[in-house]
């Protein structure tokens, strides 16, 4: 079995027999449609245990806690790769997914890592970008990252069904996201 491989089937099984577990010790179930892959994280489930609203959103997401990173590419270079690439990357290679955790990541683990933990660090500000942690949450902003904060405006976007979708007409170039049930696709690379 190559590095690979063995670092996929070993997330998998920490992923498969993890769980999100409140302080008390009563197991949280969390359906998470956004977070494909990683439904059964405990870190994602003890997350939108704490903040039930923050479901299908753009911070049920990898980048929430963890951080884009540099690897080497096929020409001998290196390419900043999304958080979630560079996560398995490190897995891959032997170092630890705590490699690839942002500060709001950090400070989460640091603070237990379970559903309490969050609560434990509403009132810091893990980015350092003058909001804590909460407000960005509430305002759908990731607490982890400093270019992602309130006071940045949203970018114009268009919702269209499929049905409103395919009447457009022919365009020379346009940019579709497929969301799910996400207001922004982030990983689009």
């Amino acid at each position: 079995m190559n590095v690979r491989a063995l670092g996929a089937a070993v997330l998998t099984a920490m992923l498969v027999l993890s769980g999100c577990r409140s302080e008390s010790g009563e197991e949280q179930a969390v359906t998470s449609l956004s977070y494909r892959g990683h439904e059964q994280d405990s870190d994602i489930n003890c997350f939108i245990s704490a903040y039930p609203e923050a479901a299908g959103t753009r911070l049920e997401d990898c980048v929430r806690c963890h951080t884009q990173g540099d690897v080497p590419n096929k020409r001998g270079g290196v390419s900043t790769v999304n958080a979630c690439d560079y996560c398995h990357y490190l897995l891959a290679e032997g170092e630890p997914w705590s490699a690839s955790l942002n500060p709001f990541g950090r400070a989460y683990s640091n603070s237990g890592q379970d559903q309490g933990a969050f609560g434990r660090i509403e009132g810091k500000d893990s980015d350092s970008d003058g909001f804590s942690n909460l407000k960005e949450i509430r305002t759908g902003c990731f607490p982890g990252r400093k270019a992602s904060n309130p006071d940045k405006p949203v970018a114009p976007h268009v919702e269209l069904t499929l049905s409103e979708l395919r009447s457009l007409k022919s365009h020379q170039q346009f940019l579709l996201l497929n969301s799910h049930k996400q207001r922004c696709d982030s990983y689009v690379t």
